[in-house]
């Protein structure tokens, strides 16, 4: 059963990563507009009420849920823009039901994250593991970075690079991520460091699971 529900997650972790999997839509673009300052979320999930902090300029544009796995998305109302770098901002929550009590559940669950980004840039892929941390409310957590250089499929020819930030946090029952990707279509790298990274993780804050 372990099994089974691990493949569900590199399944979709990579139609998400690669944007081929469809989301019922939520609001309309006026109403999102007026969100421009930090916002508590509060999402009953499975086994447990995850909170968290959406940062200044975004919205929750999707939600979908199937077989065991939730997902929402949160995308930028206004991506910062300048003459020669177009950056694209997404948060997602995933929540991965009665997976929690396996052995080494947030590590393999990172693990297998990682591979997935592996797998679409095996050649400009890069990885920084930030540590172990606790939430708010005391559950166990990891942080990590992972991404890519080149992301395929890409549209009119041009080369995608992603870099994400990761948090993987240990429900009672469920395990429940948090990704916070960027996105360039520009010569412009995301960026790997932390420093950077760190300042959103804040912003993110903070985690409670009750």
């Amino acid at each position: 059963m372990y099994v089974i529900e691990i493949k569900k997650v590199i399944f979709l972790f990579a139609l998400i990563s690669f944007g081929s999997l469809s989301f019922a839509q939520n609001g309309n673009a006026q109403e999102l507009m007026a969100q421009s300052t930090p916002t508590p979320v509060v999402t009953k999930i499975y086994s447990q009420v995850v909170s968290f902090t959406l940062p200044k300029g975004f919205v929750i544009s999707s939600t979908k849920q199937e077989d065991g796995t939730y997902v929402q998305k949160y995308k930028q109302i206004d991506p910062p823009t300048t003459t020669d770098l177009l950056l694209e901002q997404e948060i997602f929550l995933f929540g991965f039901r009665g997976i929690a009590k396996t052995d080494h559940a947030i590590q393999t669950i990172a693990d297998l994250f990682k591979r997935t980004t592996k797998i679409q840039c095996i050649d400009t892929f890069a990885v920084d593991d930030v540590g172990k941390t606790n939430t708010a409310s005391g559950q166990p957590a990891f942080v990590f970075m992972a991404g890519c250089g080149f992301r395929k499929p890409v549209e009119d020819s041009e080369k995608n690079k992603n870099m994400s930030m990761f948090v993987v946090i240990q429900g009672k029952d469920d395990i429940y991520v948090y990704r916070w990707t960027e996105s360039s279509s520009s010569a412009a790298m995301p960026s790997l460091s932390w420093p950077a990274w760190r300042k959103r993780l804040e912003e993110l804050m903070p985690f409670t699971l009750q």
